[in-house]
């Protein structure tokens, strides 16, 4: 069987966003807020995930599920958060996680 996507440990159902502008709008500062302070980041957490809520760093982790549920804990799941791994900016399609697009309902 080829290799399947696994889904994050604890999620029963992933459900995608509609075009919330609000949510949009803060993960773009989020986002920018991350880009702003990445070259810094780099030197001491290349590699790991950072949860950024509010243009503040909320923790680093070591594994993507981790960083989710600690944020999904801190901030339930209507609240819109930055996930993302600490690594060189890269082009091309953001994972959703990152943007926001998909909640994990547990």
């Amino acid at each position: 069987m080829a290799n399947q996507p696994q889904p994050l440990v604890g999620t029963r159902e992933v459900v995608r966003m509609g075009g919330d502008a609000g949510v949009m709008e803060a993960l773009q500062r989020e986002q920018a807020y991350l880009r702003q302070r990445l070259a810094e980041l780099m030197t001491e957490h290349a590699g790991e995930w950072v949860v950024v809520k509010d243009e503040h760093v909320v923790g680093f982790y070591k594994d993507m599920e981790t960083a989710f549920g600690d944020a999904i804990r801190q901030f339930g799941l209507d609240n819109p958060f930055l996930l993302q791994q600490v690594q060189p900016e890269q082009t091309g399609e953001v994972p959703a996680l990152a943007t926001g697009l998909m909640y994990a309902h547990l």
